[in-house]
């Protein structure tokens, strides 16, 4: 029996892409729109804000037209306002929100 080892690639569906995009997008535009200025007593402070591959461009939110079976890519920019270094480990996530604990 032969099996194969190729890797498969999975595109990422318009409405999957749609929810992440928004997730990102609700945290940016409340990022933006009130950044807080970096504390000194060791508390991690950040942003994070729609880019291009070159770092912030302006934008204040994320604002798409896809047509079914697209596939577009965007960029967003994560600023740590802390002193602090900090590690973020960005991921997309649905855009589902309880609205016992805002999770």
């Amino acid at each position: 029996m032969s099996t194969s080892l190729r890797p498969t690639v999975r595109r990422i569906r318009p409405p999957a892409l749609l929810a992440a995009l928004l997730v990102v997008a609700v945290g940016a535009g409340l990022a933006v729109a009130s950044p807080q200025p970096a504390h000194a007593d060791g508390e991690v402070t950040w942003s994070i804000q729609p880019s291009s591959p070159a770092g912030p461009d302006g934008r204040t939110e994320f604002s798409y037209q896809v047509a079914p079976g697209s596939v577009i890519t965007d960029w967003v920019a994560v600023t740590n306002r802390s002193a602090e270094p900090a590690t973020f480990r960005v991921y997309a996530a649905d855009a589902k929100t309880d609205y016992d604990t805002a999770a």
